[in-house]
């Protein structure tokens, strides 16, 4: 049998079970078969000339600006 078709198996069951007013807190989460989203790596370069210097790209790690301001004293 094809993944496929096991996962809408397991995920009817989980439904028809749900209908008949069986609790589904007993059940693991691992009894819910649903794929893993795909994840999108964005350009920080593109974004950054997109949206400017104030957005941060996630897993990017800002660096702090720092200003440095003589001292009028001595």
């Amino acid at each position: 049998m094809k993944e496929d078709e096991i996962r809408k198996r397991k995920n009817k069951d989980l439904v028809d079970r749900f209908k008949r007013g069986e609790s589904i807190q007993l059940i693991p989460s691992e009894a819910t078969w649903y794929p893993e989203r795909a994840s999108i790596k964005k350009d920080a370069k593109i974004v950054k000339e997109l949206y400017g210097d104030n957005v941060t790209v996630v897993g990017e790690i800002k660096k702090p600006k720092i200003n440095l301001v003589k001292s009028e004293e001595g």
